[in-house]
């Protein structure tokens, strides 16, 4: 069996933002909709995939109006708690870029930095040293349909999205790391500019279904 872990923020937790900008409600998709579900069930049992995507969830930044959500504070934790593992498949940055931490997309890049070297530090003396990175751009930043951006979110932050593809390309190259920039198959859905709609999880899920299946191949 092939166990994969995700380690991710709110489009990895599922989060349906469709209701927050009218109702101020965010609710999580169920079973039958999130992408780590729906790559399980492409899978089927001869791999296991663990969900670990939290709200919020930073690369290294203390958020001062949210507790928990730095990544590379929870890392060792997480890790250990999911071994042995063949595959980690990251995701972070999108909450990097908003205004409050006034991070650029290199600050951000650096912070994933951070999280790569640990990880490489933990599998080297994990069960398993031969477990494979897999590193993600996230879905650009998008305006709504109303022409304004989710409300912790602006211009500035849209535009590190955009910048983030290329330098996780070069984080990846450098580390040996394996990469796919997910704005390529995707995009947010347009209620808030930012989460995955359903039709977006299920393109994500049959996307990175071929390319784990790929990377499983080439571990044989």
């Amino acid at each position: 069996m092939k166990r994969i872990l995700c380690y991710g923020d709110s489009n990895t937790y599922g989060a349906d933002g469709r209701r927050y900008r009218s109702e101020g409600i965010s609710l999580r998709y169920d079973e039958q909709t999130r992408w780590t579900e729906l790559l399980q069930q492409n899978l089927g049992t001869e791999y296991l995939v663990s969900e670990e995507g939290f709200n919020g969830r930073t690369t290294v930044f203390d958020d001062p109006m949210e507790s928990g959500r730095n990544g590379f504070a929870y890392l060792d934790v997480i890790f250990g708690s999911h071994q042995p593992l063949d595959i980690i498949i990251l995701m972070l940055g999108t909450n990097d870029t908003k205004p409050r931490f006034s991070a650029s997309s290199q600050d951000i890049s650096r912070g994933m930095q951070r999280i790569i070297l640990r990880l490489k530090e933990l599998i080297h003396s994990s069960i398993n040293p031969q477990t494979k990175i897999l590193l993600l751009a996230p879905p650009h930043i998008e305006k709504c349909e109303t022409g304004e951006y989710l409300y912790e979110f602006d211009e500035n932050s849209s535009m590190k999205s955009h910048e983030l593809a290329r330098q996780y390309y070069l984080l990846a190259k450098n580390y040996d790391c394996l990469f796919a920039d997910t704005s390529i198959w995707v995009s947010p859905d347009p209620t808030d500019g930012v989460h995955l709609g359903p039709e977006g999880h299920r393109i994500f899920a049959n996307k990175l279904t071929g390319l784990v299946q790929s990377i499983a191949e080439n571990m044989l």
